[in-house]
């Protein structure tokens, strides 16, 4: 009898017929590469025996997954708390520090546009090595140039390898946890980036440079030369040396560090041809036909573009504006509350996600979103009246968001490769809507609170979750309409 084994890590399809095995490594990425021209019609989400458990080479796996993850969320999180130390290095002023930023995200854009031709032509774990290799070179030798461009250069490939192993993440994570586990992995990854976002300023704080006081006491000598001399003391502020360069040879490392067993895995299980993937259809037998794209798909997709690219810009929003929508609303809270806030925004965001690792396995998708996105509308429109009659009500409805938003990244990336054509696409679709969403609706938000008062914040918070929830209805409807039945 002639086996079929579909390989959990790279996609590949290795076949058994007797005493030999052949692994068809050259005319898989061959009908990869193909696949990627023709619409990339590859399944997704392989099919997994709901009997089949997971083994150790899966959690070890998932575990270089989530610290890829991890590493993710430190280049994200840490650049705005060494800013001001990157731009001291460099010599240049705050005014033009928003460059930085534009580079970093728009290496994100490219790395998630270029990302399913660098899948094509190497395996997952070779591809994951060679991207995460590159990207810590990049984050590591940041300070180390003093020109601004060099360093926007360098935030630009750092950028694009964060665009590349994030696609390549939820990849794998989709074909590792089939139908089944999916969810939860891909909560457990996104988990990751949390970790990283909240570890990243406290690692960076004891590497910058610091305004200090110093005292100076002097003996004053008067011009005639008497006896009478007097001490004066001399309080000056200086800025302490910055060691930024060390964080990031740190941060450089861990990103690279995962690429080691990314790729010993890949080997491992090519090595041990992974009997937990061993699939008992004969090579024989048809293939199930794969779902071809129809005008329903691609208005899915359309759909999922927008609802994403409000979501994301909905959550940096907020991050970026919770401080000064508490200072300068009628609250008139001190800069170090609004600081406060919005680090229990991040921290109830990671627990929320953490929770959802478990539930995740024991509700759908769609159920988790429905949640989630009741929550949001109930607190925006509730933050919309009540936003600043209390630092009390605020801070119950910013721990709500954060509650509230945190698991819908992972479950929509996974109900899309559920619902839509199941290829990689759809990973892309939600990366680079993700980058648009980041660049696009944080600075319009921005502008609105300049003119319109701090409360536009809630306003837009509240008619964007709206949106998002009737996006998402709609896109259910589609589902169940035109594509489930056919």
């Amino acid at each position: 009898m002639v086996k079929q084994r579909p390989n959990i890590w790279h996609g590949h399809v290795e076949t058994e017929a007797g005493t030999g095995d052949t692994l068809a490594d050259d005319d898989d990425v061959t009908q990869r590469t193909n696949a990627i021209g023709a619409n990339e019609t590859e399944p997704l989400i392989p099919k997994r025996n709901d009997d089949q458990p997971i083994k150790c080479i899966d959690l070890c796996t998932l575990l270089t997954l989530i610290f890829i993850f991890i590493g993710r969320g430190l280049c994200l999180d840490s650049l705005g708390p060494t800013l001001l130390d990157l731009i001291q290095i460099s010599g240049t002023d705050i005014s033009v520090s928003s460059y930085i930023f534009i580079c970093q995200s728009t290496g994100i854009l490219f790395g998630s546009l270029v990302s399913p031709y660098i899948y094509g032509r190497f395996r997952e774990g070779t591809g994951m090595f060679i991207v995460l290799l590159l990207q810590g070179c990049c984050t590591a030798i940041v300070p180390l140039f003093r020109n601004f461009i060099v360093m926007c250069c360098l935030f630009l490939g750092q950028g694009i390898g964060i665009g590349i192993t994030g696609v390549g993440v939820c990849q794998i994570c989709l074909k590792l946890g089939g139908q089944r586990y999916s969810g939860t992995f891909l909560q457990a990854v996104y988990f990751g980036v949390s970790v990283g976002g909240i570890i990243g300023p406290l690692m960076a704080e004891p590497f910058l440079s610091h305004k200090v006081n110093l005292t100076e006491s002097i003996l004053e000598v008067p011009w005639n030369l008497s006896t009478n001399n007097t001490n004066a003391v001399i309080e000056r502020e200086t800025q302490t040396k910055s060691n930024v360069l060390w964080f990031y040879i740190i941060v450089g490392c861990i990103v690279a560090l995962p690429g080691i067993p990314s790729l010993c895995l890949q080997y491992a299980i090519r090595l041990r041809g992974d009997q937990n993937n061993l699939d008992d259809m004969d090579a024989n037998d048809e293939k199930p036909a794969e779902p071809e794209a129809t005008c329903a798909t691609y208005v899915l997709l359309v759909l999922l573009s927008m609802f994403v690219v409000l979501y994301y810009g909905m959550q940096d929003s907020l991050a970026n504006l919770l401080t000064a929508f508490a200072v300068n609303s009628k609250l008139q809270l001190p800069k170090s509350t609004g600081n406060l806030l919005c680090s229990i925004f991040w921290f109830s965001s990671a627990a929320s996600r953490l929770f959802g690792i478990l539930f995740a396995g024991r509700f759908s998708a769609l159920s988790m979103l429905t949640v989630d996105l009741t929550l949001s509308v109930v607190a925006g429109v509730t933050m919309s009246f009540f936003g600043d009659s209390s630092p009390e009500v605020l801070l119950a409805f910013v721990i709500m968001f954060g509650i509230s938003w945190a698991t819908i990244n992972g479950a929509i990336v996974f109900w899309a490769s559920d619902h839509i054509l199941p290829s990689m696409y759809n990973v892309r679709v939600v990366f680079v809507s993700r980058c648009l969403g980041l660049m696009i609706a944080p600075s319009i938000v921005a502008n609105l609170f300049d003119l319109l008062g701090p409360m536009v914040l809630m306003y837009t918070i509240a008619l964007i979750s709206i949106t998002i929830s009737v996006i998402f209805i709609i896109m259910q409807i589609i589902y169940w309409k035109y594509i489930k039945r056919n």
